[in-house]
């Protein structure tokens, strides 16, 4: 986590004054103007943030590699844009279908590779490159940013072009040279910056291509949380070496295409106070059979993938997040055999210890995803209500060992926190019914848990705001809040051109936005209710980019599943 030792008057804050027809003041973070999108991770207590950005306009695409006679391009081009493309001329509409071959293209290393999540810090105005050249091809995400400015991030790997000239074979005697995109190692790699440099976060295992680390959450103290690879299977290595020749493709690329393989582990790292390096200290166990940090014994079942997931870690070094939990006295029957039940379940790591924080037998899953400094935690837990499945947010106090649910805005609400401060403030996203319909849509929440109070963050803004406020992302201990937001702009093609239809007229469409919320002193919730309420649906521009900053943790999950 990413706080010090400031303690506001939470009351003064919510005190219900008419002096301010509002109890957040919104400001939208600056982004470039060549990206479409912008997404808040992390702010620390100097209101220093880092945000995502993506759909960068007018992506630089190399003609000489693209094949102008590929069927994709021939069928989604107009002969002109298609004789104008030959000459060098891109149109809006050549620039996004040059954009989806180069996507459908991405496990033919033949093709240029394509970028389309860059981090960046809004209060510099810089986009933070972390293994990036001058031309993109990996994507680059930010996940925290400390009290000490230290900068946490996770960078996929890039590649270089290079020339390929496979091993003369009976069947192909006479190879012809191939121009090739080649990876670096390490297909995934989480990165610390600070005054003292850029420092990888180090996977315990780099092996056959370099391993991989993934880090979430750093804290003031310099402990780092995530996951990174450990291993590979005896099998998996036996194979490497057998196809890995180099004989058919670059040592490099063969790596890459087996690093999919690796054992992975949840981890604790800490920065080096003399050389300001992150450093393994531990991994971390999982909840085990019957929470005893053993798999299961039961021969006659199939074996279970235990791992962890840290989520967020505070100044004492002590994570959360999830953990597989089994009970190898629940089996259960599918179509493809019987089975040990298991689910992930919400977690706390403490030195050697996983401790449990949900009953698993009274819901299907469940995870932790903030703690402050005085051990207080966060997180939901999935359980099903009125026939669907629905997430319910907790607290748990570590110190004293006590659960309570907390209350949102109705009963069958989806509600998940994203973060906690040290006054006991959370936030993340919950739902709401879309006014006259049964339609949900998420909402940023704020939560003050010590006095139970509960808020759709859109109800603390201003009436004449052009933002709706869908998902709450971090909190620091002023109380200030990045969130994610929509907002309806004019529509701009591939390379950032406005758009307009037929009659001449500017389409319209809503896009995300990373905003600051800033609490109003004496401030005091307006009635919005003479005000047309904002409609928007919770499958709109912010699903997409958020989805995809998940792919990392989603494809290790496949992984180990």
């Amino acid at each position: 986590m990413k706080f010090s030792p400031m303690f506001l008057a939470v009351g003064a804050m919510l005190a219900p004054f008419a002096t301010q027809a509002a109890m957040y003041q919104l400001k939208e973070l600056t982004k470039p103007d060549n990206y479409k999108q912008s997404f808040p991770m992390a702010i620390n207590n100097a209101n220093q943030s880092v945000v995502n950005l993506t759909n960068m306009y007018n992506f630089p695409v190399d003609l000489n590699a693209v094949d102008l006679e590929n069927a994709f391009i021939e069928s989604n081009l107009t002969s002109a844009e298609l004789d104008d493309l030959k000459k060098g001329i891109i149109s809006g509409n050549a620039q996004g279908v040059l954009e989806a071959y180069l996507q459908q293209g991405a496990s033919n290393y033949t093709f240029q590779r394509f970028a389309n999540v860059f981090a960046y810090r809004p209060d510099v105005g810089n986009v933070v490159k972390w293994r990036q050249g001058d031309l993109p091809t990996n994507n680059e995400f930010m996940t925290d940013i400390n009290d000490n400015s230290v900068m946490l991030a996770v960078a996929g790997t890039p590649f270089t072009k290079q020339t390929f000239l496979a091993k003369a074979t009976d069947l192909e005697p006479n190879p012809v040279p191939q121009k090739l995109w080649v990876p670096e190692a390490a297909y995934l790699a989480a990165y610390i910056q600070s005054a003292r440099g850029k420092f990888m976060v180090p996977p315990p295992y780099t092996d056959y291509g370099g391993g991989f680390s993934y880090a979430k959450s750093i804290s003031n103290s310099g402990y780092i949380v995530g996951y990174a690879s450990v291993g590979l299977s005896d099998s998996n290595i036996a194979n490497i070496k057998e196809n890995c020749t180099g004989d058919d493709l670059p040592i490099a690329l063969c790596y890459f295409g087996g690093s999919s393989n690796y054992l992975s582990q949840a981890i604790l790292w800490k920065i080096n106070d003399t050389t300001g390096k992150p450093e393994v200290v531990r991994a971390l166990k999982y909840l085990g059979d019957k929470n005893s940090n053993q798999p299961h014994s039961l021969s006659k079942y199939p074996a279970i993938t235990y791992a962890s997931t840290p989520y967020d870690v505070n100044n004492d070094g002590i994570a959360v997040g999830a953990s597989i939990y089994s009970n190898s006295d629940d089996i259960r029957s599918s179509y493809y055999g019987d089975y040990v039940y298991s689910a992930a379940h919400a977690a706390i790591f403490v030195g050697d210890e996983v401790i449990s924080i949900i009953n698993p037998a009274d819901y299907l899953s469940s995870s932790a995803y903030g703690i402050n400094d005085k051990d207080i935690i966060v997180g939901s837990a999935n359980k099903i209500m009125q026939s669907y499945e629905r997430s319910k947010m907790f607290v748990y106090d570590y110190g004293t060992n006590t659960l309570r649910w907390v209350t949102d805005l109705f009963e069958t609400a989806s509600t998940v926190p994203a973060a906690i401060n040290n006054q006991n403030i959370a936030v993340g996203k919950t739902e709401v019914f879309t006014p006259g319909t049964s339609t949900r849509r998420n909402v940023g929440f704020m939560a003050d848990l010590t006095n139970n109070k509960f808020y759709d963050l859109n109800t603390l803004l201003g009436c004449a705001t052009d933002y709706t406020i869908v998902a709450a992302n971090a909190i620091n201990d002023n109380n200030v809040i990045v969130a994610t937001a929509v907002k309806e702009v004019d529509k701009r093609n591939n390379k950032g051109e406005v758009v307009k239809d037929s009659a001449g007229n500017v389409l319209k469409e809503n896009i995300a936005v990373a905003v600051q919320l800033t609490p109003i002193a004496n401030g005091s919730i307006d009635d919005c209710s003479t005000v047309k309420n904002e409609t928007y649906e919770r499958k709109g521009a912010s699903s997409g980019l958020l989805a995809l900053l998940l792919l990392p943790v989603a494809y290790w999950r496949r992984r180990r599943a």
